[in-house]
């Protein structure tokens, strides 16, 4: 069982993935972070919810992915919980991951908000520049990406918003979005982000 938010169920799902005697077992969520992005994603949205699923042994199948960490060649990688983290939402590249680490010190007292008002400082310090990437798929280069965010997704929520309206969790495919379009960099942009997020959601393709 995991209860907390999105770092909890993280943990959780690692731990369980990376039993040596290879048993995986359903995992229990109740949301009680400052993003619960997985709870949305299942339509787990309160205690109360969370617990009348578990109750009720209510099971749903959802995608794992796999990414690679803190190396820099994959040839390197030793299949360990150390180097290959699995992750049951999403990762993102760019300004999300920046929002994320920012918003620590807001968590305590202003919980979700603690994303809008790191976003906001990322935007009023200048500290939303585009990042460029370089995205391979089967072995085929892509173009290169220069966004400000990207992301490895199965589900739609990410943060306050809904980035990616037509993500399945449990369809067996990653969903790979970024946004293209240069406005909605720096501190405009994320106003516009802002007000979409809570107008219902910015798409992303």
């Amino acid at each position: 069982m995991a209860c907390g938010g999105d770092g909890t169920v993280h943990e959780v799902t690692n731990g369980m993935m990376y039993r040596e005697d290879g048993i995986r077992l359903p995992i229990a969520i109740i949301p009680n972070g400052s993003g619960n992005d997985m709870g949305n994603s299942i339509g787990v949205t309160s205690t109360e919810q969370a617990l009348d699923y578990i109750c009720s042994r209510t099971v749903a199948k959802f995608d794992l992915m796999r990414a690679i960490a803190d190396v820099e060649q994959g040839a390197e990688v030793p299949m360990d919980w150390a180097h290959m983290r699995y992750f049951n939402n999403s990762t993102s590249f760019g300004l999300p991951p920046k929002i994320a680490i920012h918003a620590k010190p807001f968590k305590a007292c202003c919980g979700t908000g603690a994303y809008k008002i790191a976003a906001i400082k990322l935007g009023v310090t200048c500290n939303a520049e585009p990042d460029k990437f370089k995205v391979t798929v089967d072995g085929r280069e892509g173009e290169a990406i220069e966004t400000t965010m990207l992301f490895c997704t199965n589900s739609k929520w990410l943060g306050f918003m809904v980035l990616n309206p037509f993500a399945l969790t449990n369809d067996g495919m990653l969903d790979v979005c970024w946004l293209k379009n240069r406005d909605e960099f720096g501190l405009g942009g994320i106003g516009r982000m802002l007000k979409a997020g809570a107008d219902g959601g910015l798409q992303v393709y």
